[in-house]
């Protein structure tokens, strides 16, 4: 009885300091569509992160489903339209601080229609990007987290990270 009383002990203590931890972030995403070292195009999504371990995370979702046709076999129809979901969505998770960087795990998904000089009638062609790592930032300073060469054309794709302390 008298070596469960001090475990308890310590081990409220330490629940307390972990509790005064706690650190909030802004992480601000920059999705970037370079053509050679020119930016073509740059998107911002923001969200609020903690290092609390209970936390959930965080999951930003923005996007459009586009609608396109397809041919149906048997007895139905001779077309039916199905949608393709377009956009982005970053998933943040397991962040902590250690010597004065930031350590997460960032998933990230971007889709796109590509522009097309064809028929009006031809399904959509959707160029897509995953990623997903555990990833180390300093914050307050723009971080690359990926890049990638488009498949097909001379763009290249990135994904910037910018983590700001908020308390």
């Amino acid at each position: 009885m008298k070596l469960i009383i001090p475990l308890f002990a310590l081990s409220m203590a330490a629940a307390a300091f972990a509790q005064d931890t706690v650190k909030f972030y802004r992480l601000d995403f920059t999705v970037k569509e370079l053509d050679g070292s020119k930016v073509v195009s740059a998107k911002k999504y923001s969200t609020v992160n903690s290092t609390d371990p209970r936390a959930r995370g965080a999951l930003i979702r923005t996007g459009t489903k586009i609608p396109y046709t397809t041919a149906a076999g048997g007895t139905g129809p001779a077309t039916s339209i199905q949608y393709a979901e377009i956009g982005v969505n970053i998933d943040c998770h397991s962040m902590k601080e250690e010597s004065g960087q930031l350590i997460l795990h960032i998933a990230a998904e971007i889709s796109s229609v590509t522009s097309s000089a064809g028929p009006i009638n031809v399904l959509p062609v959707i160029r897509q990007y995953r990623w997903s790592s555990l990833s180390v930032v300093e914050p307050g300073k723009p971080t690359t987290l990926y890049s990638s060469d488009d498949v097909d054309l001379t763009r290249k794709m990135q994904l910037e990270l910018t983590a700001t302390p908020v308390r």
